[in-house]
């Protein structure tokens, strides 16, 4: 009996994938693996951005949240990054008619301000950014066939983050799905 709990603790498995929970062929793992395919990624890792002063009106903030979300897409097993200001930039590209290419952040306080009125009151404006424009969100899909890889980058990442980000006027913190399945593996460890 004791060889077979031995050999059974050997067999033992414990990761952020929760996908291996799951049958192999089973509609639930089936539908997740195309969701990954379709959209990039069903797992999310979350920042909260808090910038003073209706820090997220000030285009040097806006810029420094851009730079993050490109960083970003560059660690392991992040597809994607989400913000208000890929909103800001599609408005930029419209208003300033130019289709072929990418719009721009805005330069002043007072156009992000105009940018933003055009977004109040539609849901994405309303989940990404607070009315005083001192929070907002940012997300980062991730496979979850990925997650396990990305989980264990997490903690360097905060480390970067907390080096090359965060400053007097802005502070990233990191949530989300992921992070919170890596703490759980820690811990389970």
């Amino acid at each position: 009996c004791l060889a077979i709990a031995a050999w059974g603790f050997g067999q033992l498995e414990v990761g952020v994938n929760s996908l291996h929970y799951l049958r192999d062929g089973g509609s639930v793992r089936t539908d997740t693996e195309a969701i990954d395919q379709a959209l990039g990624g069903s797992a999310t890792i979350e920042f909260l951005i808090e910038a003073p002063n209706a820090g997220l009106k000030d285009p040097i903030i806006l810029k420094q949240i851009d730079e993050l979300g490109e960083w970003l897409t560059e660690q392991p097993g992040i597809v994607r990054s989400l913000s208000p200001l890929d909103n800001l930039k599609e408005i930029d590209r419209v208003l300033n008619q130019r289709e072929t290419q990418p719009g721009q952040l805005p330069e002043s306080r007072a156009v992000a301000a105009q940018l933003y009125l055009l977004l109040e009151g539609s849901e994405d404006f309303e989940s990404s950014i607070q009315d005083n424009y001192e929070l907002g969100r940012l997300t980062a899909t991730v496979k979850m066939t990925q997650a396990h890889i990305t989980s264990r980058a997490i903690p360097s990442m905060e480390a970067s983050i907390a080096e090359r980000f965060n400053n007097t006027d802005m502070h990233i913190s990191m949530t989300g799905f992921v992070k919170l399945m890596g703490e759980m593996e820690a811990y389970l460890l």
